[in-house]
């Protein structure tokens, strides 16, 4: 039984010092082999990189708070001695970051894939991936600094696991999509409260980009995915009829990336401005 959810968890504050280069005896696909970069953009569409954010850092979700603060989650390498850990990047300027552990009271499992959404009231709702018995599942917990979270149960646990959560709140419905645990096909689930999800139809994309971040644009929403060599993005401005949109929204440049791009996630600034997080091998 997970315990009750409450806002009263005071953890010691204690700060990450990133690591430069690859984690040594990382397994492949690991975070310990991964480079987090940043780009800045006016529009949304045409993004500048900023430089790198963290090495051994993999899967970043973004979220600003209310004050317009940056929340840059990423499964780091290593976090408090513990492999493929949850960290988070916090950041004013989106320039200077502080980095913490992400603790989870309640939750067993280390924790990977975060993806977090900020809720009408400042609440932070994290789904992330953990076992669920012999399959991932998506697991949700809530937290009010951004850093500690209570555990709040099972969110989406089809028969064949579900993980790396991709989720957002269109009108009064929950969306979530998800990679299948055995074979990789995006798994579409839906909500009423941001909690339960359950099997829907298919979302559809052109089955060559792998997405990774929806966004809220004027007039709907903005999909991020990537191939190996570039960032690119889909809108949907009619429901989840999303159509890819023209051009890289990040291209393969020259600010320390290895050999391909992946995993961007975005974020809105208070100014109106654009700020992206994504993934590259460390060269």
């Amino acid at each position: 039984m997970a315990p009750p959810l409450n806002f009263t968890l005071v953890m010691p504050t204690v700060t990450l010092t990133p690591p430069v280069g690859k984690l040594p005896g990382a397994a492949p696909e690991s975070p310990g082999l991964f480079r987090m970069l940043g780009a800045t953009s006016r529009d949304g569409l045409t993004f500048t990189p900023t430089g790198i954010v963290a090495d051994q850092a993999n899967v970043p979700d973004l979220v600003t708070d209310r004050n317009g603060t940056l929340y840059l989650y990423y499964t780091a390498g290593v976090v408090n001695g513990v492999r493929d850990g949850m960290a988070v990047a916090v950041s004013t300027d989106a320039h200077t970051w502080t980095h913490y552990p992400v603790h989870i009271a309640g939750q067993v499992a280390t924790p990977t894939d975060p993806d977090v959404v900020v809720l009408p009231d400042g609440t932070f709702r994290l789904f992330y991936t953990a076992p669920n018995g012999a399959s991932p599942g998506v697991h949700w917990a809530d937290g009010k600094d951004g850093r500690t979270f209570s555990y709040g149960g099972l969110a989406f646990a089809p028969s064949g696991g579900a993980m790396d959560p991709n989720t957002w709140k269109q009108g009064d419905t929950w969306h979530m999509l998800t990679l299948d645990g055995r074979s990789e096909p995006l798994l579409h689930a839906t909500s009423q409260d941001g909690r339960t999800f359950t099997s829907a139809p298919p979302v559809r994309f052109d089955g060559r980009d792998i997405v990774s971040n929806a966004v809220h644009v004027d007039g709907g929403i903005r999909m991020f995915a990537f191939t190996k060599g570039a960032i690119f993005s889909y809108l949907a401005t009619d429901g989840l009829r999303f159509t890819k949109e023209r051009g890289a929204r990040i291209a393969q440049g020259a600010q320390g990336e290895g050999a391909y791009l992946k995993d961007a996630a975005v974020a809105r600034l208070r100014d109106g401005t654009w700020f992206a997080a994504y993934v590259t091998p460390i060269p």
